[in-house]
């Protein structure tokens, strides 16, 4: 069974005319224990509405949305408390995601407060200066406030308290993007040995498709709200199939300045947010359209082993 399972969720917003957009349209993903599954694609294509899902931030409009075999989607509050004590999360923003007010050993013990109160003051403490070893920080910096502390001290903060709790699933939504790229080595390396120390699940958000293909097991291609393609992470990269991921993966930039991926050109401009598309969300867009890629939506099929595409053409 796998530790999060998401089957034909909708979630739309409603604008101030009226409108609604669907920042997730009929997505079903899963994310098996122990590995990490990452969300890429475009600002815009729901990753982060779909990270505050499978977190139970945001309801959605229908569909299950299941952690551990439990549908989480209206569940009793009390429940619901007991449960985020199993999911931990880390923001693309350090310093806007830590109280600026706290100092780093009460924003990391707040978590124990909140889910385990049975702890004396001593038993947190002792906790807390355990999560900022494990984040390479010294226990001393709990007496220190964020705003005294760099974009990957902060970061670290913000990870030890992530993981004071021990949950099972870690959303990391876009966690190393503020961070230089020799801090974001480091933060990444943190990440992979804790994964490794205490079995954690990672639902990886990101615009990095390098940090991707060094980071995840699972990758899932989001095009408005839609799943266009998914698979293990060698495959995907590798062969993608799907015009749109073709298109994202040309756009990299690559570590050798004499060599260009193949590029992939995409036409015309993305439809309106709130418009009704009953067939594939590329039309008017891909070079490999068809007139039957707007008549009905187009399902996933399998491509390979485990990597399947929402594409007529693939």
């Amino acid at each position: 069974m796998p530790l999060v399972d998401l089957r034909n969720v909708f979630r739309s917003f409603r604008r101030p005319d009226g409108s609604s957009v669907w920042a997730v349209n009929d997505v079903s993903l899963t994310v098996e224990q122990g590995q990490t599954t990452a969300l890429i694609g475009e600002s815009g294509s729901g990753k982060s509405t779909l990270g505050r899902l499978v977190l139970g931030l945001l309801p959605p409009d229908s569909g299950t949305v299941s952690f551990e075999g439990v549908n989480i989607a209206g569940l009793p509050r009390p429940e619901m408390r007991r449960l985020r004590a199993r999911l931990g999360v880390v923001f693309q923003e350090p310093y806007e995601s830590l109280n600026p007010r706290l100092t780093v050993g009460a924003i990391v013990e707040e978590p124990l407060i909140i889910h385990r109160p049975a702890l004396t003051r001593a038993e947190r403490r002792a906790r807390v200066d355990q999560a900022l070893r494990e984040v390479d920080l010294d226990p001393q910096v709990a007496d220190r406030y964020p705003q005294a502390m760099s974009g990957g001290q902060q970061q670290r903060v913000g990870i030890a308290r992530a993981l004071i709790l021990e949950p099972s699933l870690v959303v990391l939504d876009e966690p190393t993007s503020s961070l230089d790229l020799s801090v974001r080595a480091q933060i990444l390396e943190l990440f992979g040995r804790l994964r490794a120390k205490h079995g954690l699940t990672y639902l990886f958000i990101s615009h990095d498709i390098t940090t991707v293909e060094y980071f995840s097991d699972q990758v899932i291609v989001l095009y408005l709200g839609r799943v266009v393609e998914r698979g293990p992470t060698p495959e995907v990269l590798a062969r993608p199939r799907h015009p749109y991921t073709q298109a994202l993966l040309s756009a990299r930039l690559s570590v050798d300045p004499t060599v260009s991926p193949p590029h992939f050109p995409m036409t015309g401009d993305p439809p309106s947010p709130t418009a009704f598309i009953p067939g594939c969300p590329l039309v008017g867009r891909c070079p490999l359209e068809v007139s039957e890629c707007s008549k009905a939506p187009v399902p996933l099929h399998a491509v390979g082993v485990g990597h399947e595409v929402a594409c007529i053409r693939a």
